[in-house]
């Protein structure tokens, strides 16, 4: 993540000026504006790069989207390897260990779609919607013992933002890391209840704080800035987040939009979370954070061009919040997501 004092928006080195603050929180706020439809695509831009970085979202052209880039929910997969590559890099530091770096990541998510799609009309709560996490690693050419291992998957787990955001919501979340092959990851029981379930998952090769993930055909790149120790060549773990919730809100908005015959559905969002990165610096007494208090504030500000009323839009956003699974996340951690939809 780029790194700021406390007070100031500059980003500051790993190594360097943060360190002067560590009895301080860190407090940063990440922004993505994102314009989509009026299909199943989006273009999601952070704004800390000027306009360096574009990330693509979408659903295969067989589902309504243009096939060009990853969903919005192997976003937030991404986001859960890459942050837990990262952290791993500070504990790593904080333990000692020199030559841990290069690892190979895969990460899974089991979903229930049927709040998505409409089956369950019922909000539902993250642990619902996603029925299992999986996250596996595998490092390249290090000495860590078995021990230390099973130890810096612990501390991972304690203070990466993403994985915190998940398991402060209740998801079953299982993590593996092996100086092997990375094993399978085993088949849930069938639900007959559920109509729509999916497993979706992305890889990673990660080396410091730089990863390459792989979606299918889909190549993306994050990293932290090289200030930061990363290699400046994409953005950041939560950032993907933050392009996850923009866009899910979107599908989710024009699925809504659709079953109510509205005929045109384009948004331009603004979408920014303010997050206390105490835990991912692995500051003392900022283990195990409950995600409401690294989530400190949630905004999804948006520009409706449609033929429908504002009365309208008002109601679509309501059912969106209620549907879409990345929303359901946060409104199980008792993080509201604020913010105005506005006719254009």
């Amino acid at each position: 993540y780029q790194r700021s004092v406390p007070g100031d928006v500059s980003a500051v080195s790993k190594t360097g000026q943060r360190r002067k603050s560590m009895t301080e929180s860190l407090i940063e706020t990440m922004r993505v504006k994102v314009s989509s439809g009026p299909n199943f695509r989006s273009r999601a831009v952070p704004t800390a790069y000027d306009g360096k970085f574009t990330l693509i979202a979408s659903e295969p052209e067989e589902d309504g989207g243009s096939g060009e880039g990853p969903n919005p929910m192997e976003y937030a997969i991404m986001a859960v390897a890459v942050c837990a590559q990262e952290e791993s890099q500070v504990i790593a530091e904080a333990m000692g260990l020199k030559d841990w770096k290069k690892v190979d990541w895969r990460c899974e998510f089991d979903v229930n779609l049927d709040g998505y799609t409409g089956a369950n009309d019922k909000p539902m709560a993250a642990s619902e919607v996603f029925r299992k996490v999986w996250l596996g690693a595998s490092p390249r050419g290090t000495s860590i013992t078995a021990d230390q291992l099973a130890e810096l998957n612990a501390k991972v787990q304690a203070t990466c933002p993403v994985i915190r955001l998940f398991a402060s919501a209740g998801v079953n979340f299982e993590s593996v890391y092996t100086l092997q092959e990375l094993p399978d990851n085993t088949v849930l029981p069938e639900d007959k209840t559920i109509k729509v379930a999916e497993r979706m998952h992305v890889t990673v090769a990660g080396d410091g704080y730089h990863s390459d993930v792989k979606v299918e055909q889909f190549s993306v790149v994050l990293a932290e800035p090289e200030e930061d120790g990363g290699s400046g060549k994409g953005p950041n773990p939560m950032e993907a987040l933050i392009t996850s919730l923009a866009t899910c809100l979107y599908e989710q908005s024009l699925v809504v939009a659709q079953e109510r015959d509205v005929k045109l559905w384009v948004a331009f969002a603004d979408v920014s979370f303010k997050v206390n990165l105490d835990g991912y610096l692995n500051k003392p007494n900022a283990q195990n954070m409950a995600a409401k208090d690294i989530y400190q504030e949630v905004i999804a500000d948006a520009t409706i061009v449609t033929d429908a009323s504002q009365e309208a839009i008002d109601s679509i956003r309501t059912a969106a919040l209620l549907r879409c699974p990345i929303s359901r996340l946060f409104a199980s951690v008792e993080v509201e997501i604020k913010g105005k939809w506005i006719k254009g």
